[in-house]
């Protein structure tokens, strides 16, 4: 019986062998082209290929903001701490120096300073940045141009940012939206500003200064970043471990200038033309606004340029 066993075994295998070696025929390999006659070599048509990906040429188009952008700026602005800190210390600071002496010294004297910066800083902020910008259609924030640029392309870059701003067409055109902003909240200044500070000339003054002043903050929202990142490269450590103690502080975070979408970041160096488009109303902006703002992301350059 076990003899039965082990040759069925080994014809089992003897079979399984023989059925191993036959193989199914090759095709023939194509033989090699002859030197100097040489034809091109066509892939097999019915081989899948991924499909090619095209990226866009050029950049996206501009993508204004909405009213309800504009005034979220406004919103963002006013209730801020920083506006209230940044205030409490200007109007300090006039008392020191004794600015609108009329308003006299003392608490009192401190709490009407206080009271005329912050309508300033309040009706600026609605009228250069909603109102105005809404009315007139025109983009209120500020497109930097960037490190990618020289700085003799920067300086009256961002000097001619009071003078030229972004509209919602998205065409450059003539800043009248920052200008008329600036020149009614100096009118209003009449209504509770002291007596002999009042008037058509006075009214004029403070305009030009506060052209001026919008010029100057174009010129820190273009410079500040190099600034800050060259401060911080040649930091020292110990002011390194001040700044990370700093951060421990309850509330620091909510004394620094909201990041409301105003100074949009530039496009790398040798960047497109215009700013691209940000998203729709409602979706955080990236780089340029806060996490919670509804502003779109947004770059800009030369050509982009938008307001103070």
């Amino acid at each position: 019986m076990r003899a039965w066993v082990v040759a069925l075994i080994v014809a089992a295998i003897c079979v399984s062998a023989a059925a191993q070696s036959v193989t199914r025929p090759e095709k023939p390999l194509p033989s090699a082209p002859a030197p100097g006659n040489a034809a091109p070599i066509v892939s097999d048509p019915s081989a899948k290929e991924p499909p090619v990906i095209v990226e866009p040429v050029g950049p996206p188009a501009y993508t204004p903001l909405t009213s309800h952008q504009k005034f979220h700026i406004f919103v963002q602005q006013t209730y801020s701490i920083y506006t209230v800190a940044n205030t409490a210390f200007d109007a300090g600071w006039a008392q020191m120096t004794d600015d609108w002496p009329a308003y006299g010294q003392g608490m009192e004297g401190y709490g009407k300073r206080y009271g005329a910066l912050l309508a300033n800083h309040e009706a600026g902020t609605f009228f250069e940045n909603f109102f105005f910008p809404t009315l007139l259609r025109q983009d209120p924030r500020y497109f930097r141009k960037g490190e990618g640029h020289s700085l003799f392309a920067r300086v009256p870059y961002a000097a001619s940012r009071v003078l030229i701003t972004q509209s919602d067409s998205g065409h450059s055109t003539f800043n009248s939206s920052l200008l008329l902003g600036l020149l009614f909240v100096d009118g209003v200044t009449n209504a509770y500003y002291p007596r002999p500070e009042r008037g058509f000339g006075n009214t004029m003054t403070r305009f030009g200064g506060s052209v001026l002043s919008s010029a100057e903050t174009n010129l820190l929202r273009e410079f500040m970043p190099d600034m800050m990142r060259i401060f911080h490269r040649h930091e020292p450590e110990k002011l390194k471990k001040l700044e990370e103690l700093e951060k421990k502080v309850p509330l620091a975070d909510k004394l620094t200038r909201p990041n409301d979408g105003t100074v949009q970041p530039a496009s790398a160096p040798g960047g497109g033309s215009t700013p691209p488009a940000g998203g729709a109303a409602g979706k955080a902006g990236a780089s340029g606004s806060s996490q919670n703002s509804p502003l779109p992301s947004s770059q800009g350059n030369a050509s982009s340029a938008s307001q103070h």
